[in-house]
């Protein structure tokens, strides 16, 4: 980054604050942060001076104070590059000084503030990811967890992980690419989410909202209330009421459909090293599955095993069958389970609490013959009605693991005594666990969580590893 560049960012960053930020000035900052990592440490800085500032300042009186000193033209010029850095932060010092002040004009550029924030990592953005800040027109990235936005217009606005959203103004919001949520009160009656295919407006609703990038597909479902979409291609407009969804591309908006949110997962690769003195075995050489209330099909993916605990026919559990031969007569310390969490097409990221899981093992052997095929709600072995509800006359509890709200990548291990006393019991060389979500999601509408099957084809499917003795 050159010395006229990093002026060039401080600028930028101050009409950024005070949305007043031009369009150009728009593109080359969000240029300059994508490609130069030295742009981003430097925002970073100005921002979390930012940040600070609008803590400390309003404590301090305004006679204790002490104004920067005015750098000349002469002297910016033959300054160094440190100078520079030091030069912009006192420019942004200044006028963060004049922003906790917090003057009408200023106060109208702010259209929206991040109130909540879960796991998240963030990318390359051109606005704060500090809760509580106001924030003008711009860009977010977020690259794992979820986040809440709350528009100045009252919209609530839910990011899941890897999703690219731009800020224009209190009623309007540009999705990239990922998974939003929009709740709308009568105040932002209006909201409307642009994507590159189409454009979602609010009539009083909550929907979801994703798009896929690569594939230049934009799909949607109402949740609740009434969404207007348009298609700016063909000029076709469709009204959608709760339940209803569609698929938009750059050519055609589909029929509506009457189904439960769709699915898909993302690949990404883990770490998967097997240590030293330990074997695995996975479901690849066994069986996994996911059951649901309803039974429809539609609702679970061979590459995935899905859990879900709600009120609805959409509550899941996840089955899968261990053929132990491989560990037949070999002696182990202990075992744990490894799950591989995965994304959905549309992760909900509503205000869920922490997601708390059982997984339980069957006891009653000659229960271990189901297959995926044939397995129902109403046959699966040892399955009750309840969504954390098993037969506990043929199951034994094994464990419980717990995944904090927002995450959907890497794995979590069950590892416990139950667990590998249950194996080392076992005498047909068969074994079969199931896993519940113990506590009720919020929202019927929240996504189930969703771990890689053995179908996956790029991650680790739910696996056993045990630590063989000495």
């Amino acid at each position: 980054m050159q010395e006229n560049e990093a002026r060039q960012i401080a600028i930028a960053i101050e009409h950024l604050i005070e949305g007043t930020l031009p369009a150009d000035q728009l593109e080359f900052l969000e240029r300059m942060l994508l490609e130069d990592s030295e742009a981003r440490a430097l925002f970073l800085d100005l921002t979390q001076t930012h940040a600070h500032l609008r803590r400390e300042i309003p404590r301090l009186q305004v006679g204790e104070y002490e104004w920067p000193t005015v750098v000349s033209r002469k002297e910016q010029r033959s300054s160094t590059w440190y100078s520079a850095i030091v030069a912009a932060c006192v420019v942004v010092a200044a006028m963060f000084f004049w922003l906790a002040q917090e003057p009408q004009a200023a106060k109208q550029q702010a259209i929206a503030e991040l109130v909540r924030c879960d796991d998240a990592t963030w990318g390359a953005s051109t606005l704060a990811t500090e809760i509580g800040l106001p924030l003008g027109p711009g860009r977010m990235r977020l690259e794992q967890g979820r986040a809440i936005l709350r528009f100045k217009s009252g919209a609530k606005v839910f990011l899941g992980g890897q999703t690219d959203l731009e800020l224009r103004d209190e009623l309007t919001a540009v999705l990239h690419s990922g998974t939003v949520i929009v709740e709308a009160p009568e105040s932002a009656h209006g909201f409307a989410v642009h994507t590159p295919s189409a454009i979602a407006i609010d009539h009083g609703t909550k929907f979801a909202i994703s798009v896929d990038r690569a594939r230049d597909i934009s799909h949607l479902q109402v949740l609740d209330g009434e969404v207007e979409i348009r298609h700016p291609n063909s000029g076709k407009a469709t009204m959608l009421i709760k339940g209803e969804a569609v698929t938009a591309t750059q050519q055609a908006v589909s029929e509506k459909t009457a189904a439960e949110l769709s699915e898909f997962y993302v690949a990404r690769s883990e770490e998967n090293n097997v240590p030293l003195n330990s074997i695995r075995i996975t479901t690849a050489m066994g069986r996994d599955a996911t059951i649901v209330k309803s039974n429809a099909p539609q609702l679970t993916d061979p590459a995935l095993i899905l859990v879900k605990n709600c009120p609805n026919e959409y509550r899941r559990k996840g089955y899968l069958a261990f053929d132990l031969s491989l560990v037949k007569g070999l002696h182990y310390n202990h075992a744990k389970l490894i799950l591989t969490l995965q994304s959905s097409k549309f992760s909900h990221p509503t205000e869920e609490p922490d997601a708390r899981f059982t997984v339980y093992g069957i006891t009653a052997e000659s229960l271990d013959d189901w297959r995926r095929e044939d397995l129902r709600w109403d046959n699966a072995p040892a399955n009750l009605d309840g969504a954390d509800e098993v037969d506990e006359t043929v199951t034994q509890k094994l464990g419980e693991f717990e995944i904090p709200a927002g995450r959907d990548s890497g794995q979590v291990v069950l590892e416990s005594k139950g667990l590998t006393d249950f194996l080392k019991s076992d005498t047909n060389g068969i074994v079969t666990l199931i896993i519940v979500r113990n506590n009720l999601q919020v929202s019927p509408f929240s996504s189930p969580t969703t771990f890689a099957s053995r179908r996956h084809p790029t991650q680790l499917p739910p696996t056993l590893e045990f630590e063989l003795e000495p």
